[in-house]
């Protein structure tokens, strides 16, 4: 955390000489209570109330050609028996910059550390925590734009992550360091249609699993059928490398990413789907095939709804033992009200799914009331 506040305070000493900078700062503080059946999917599972803290905070500076934000998560949820507390706590740092009429620069750095997946399902989808089983990763991304014409752009991007599990209590869980990028190019064709061409590269290392090596090219695209309704996405194949053990597999799969999306005054919906090569705690590098679909309506100005599902199957290497493979479902909805300008009531549900390879198959159903306070910037 000591490298991420020397990252952002040098972020803002690179601002240019005299310019001026617009800050702001707000913090979410929300407060559940609620139940449910197996918090942790284990095998043995045991229903039980759950109350928990959610402290979001952040800070904002914005100039002519730049903007910082520097964010905190600090989450905390009690059951009344059975299960200890889990705890999910981060921050993070995002840099955007304008270094010419031309090209633009991003980049980002992130710290989290979790004794449960479970609360922040974005930090590890394949799920390779499970029990009181700890995971802390540092990450670092970038990209620059350049934009050759006013029809042709050039995208590099790059990525750095380590993740370690402390107190590993399960052996095939291994710590691991990938790291990757991707150079690309794309041309607007008409008012409504773009495409591209993109090639992927990335690299995952890990002392317990395989390592792995990936090249990815692809094609790339986006239309719009209308107002309302857009799609984008690539298709490519998957060219991958795996060592374990003084053995070494090539495997070749297909590639490929899709949104489908929709937006309308009062309702908003995306479908989406993808199939890519990922780093894992779980069996090493792997395959995952995902698909899904988001939508939220606004009720009235002050209420809302929204619900979402996510399907994933993770499929590793199998190196002469059982592959490790993951299939993990994941739905939840939720209405919310603005009781004020500062204040959030609501009501959420949610069910998750889980299957092991070898092991047996196990499920969760939660739900919660919460409120939530704004401090701070009222409209981020």
């Amino acid at each position: 955390m000591r490298r991420l506040a020397f990252a952002a305070s040098a972020v803002l000493i690179a601002s240019p000489a005299g310019a001026a900078l617009d800050s702001s700062y707000w913090m979410d503080v929300q407060a559940d209570v609620g139940v449910d059946t197996n918090p942790y999917l284990d095998e043995d599972s045991k229903t039980t109330g759950t109350a928990s803290i959610t402290l979001l905070p952040a800070v904002n500076f914005s100039g002519a050609r730049s903007s910082t934000t520097v964010s905190g998560r600090y989450m905390r949820e009690e059951y009344f028996s059975r299960y200890d507390a889990s705890q999910d706590i981060g921050v993070n740092l995002d840099h955007s910059h304008r270094l010419s009429e031309r090209l633009d620069a991003k980049f980002g750095a992130g710290f989290s550390h979790s004794t449960n997946a479970l609360l922040n399902t974005d930090i590890d989808d394949d799920l390779a925590t499970q029990g009181n089983q700890k995971r802390r990763s540092y990450d670092a991304n970038g990209s620059l734009t350049y934009r050759i014409s006013d029809r042709s752009t050039f995208t590099g991007t790059g990525y750095y992550q380590r993740a370690e599990y402390p107190g590993n209590e399960i052996n095939s869980i291994g710590d691991y360091t990938t790291y990757g990028g991707t150079v690309g190019y794309s041309r607007v064709l008409n008012s409504r249609t773009s495409l591209g061409l993109s090639l992927g590269a990335s690299e995952t290392r890990s002392v317990t699993n395989p390592d792995s090596t990936s090249y990815q090219p692809q094609v790339t695209f986006e239309h719009r059928f209308s107002q309302a309704w857009t799609i984008n996405g690539s298709v490519g194949v998957i060219f991958q490398k795996t060592k374990f053990l003084g053995r070494s597999e090539n495997s070749t799969n297909l590639g490929a990413q899709l949104n489908l999306c929709g937006t309308y005054p009062r309702d908003s919906i995306c479908i989406f789907g993808s199939r890519d090569s990922s780093a894992s705690g779980y069996g090493g590098p792997r395959i995952r095939t995902s698909f899904g679909a988001n939508y939220s309506r606004q009720l009235s100005e002050r209420s809302r709804i929204a619900a979402s599902g996510t399907y994933t199957r993770d499929k590793s290497q199998d190196f002469g033992f059982v592959a490790r493979n993951v299939d993990y479902a994941y739905a939840n909805a939720s209405y919310e009200r603005d009781v004020s300008q500062r204040l959030t009531a609501g009501v959420r549900a949610n069910y998750s799914w889980r299957k092991f390879s070898g092991f047996s198959t196990v499920d969760s159903v939660g739900g919660s009331v919460f409120v939530r306070y704004r401090l701070g910037r009222v409209n981020r």
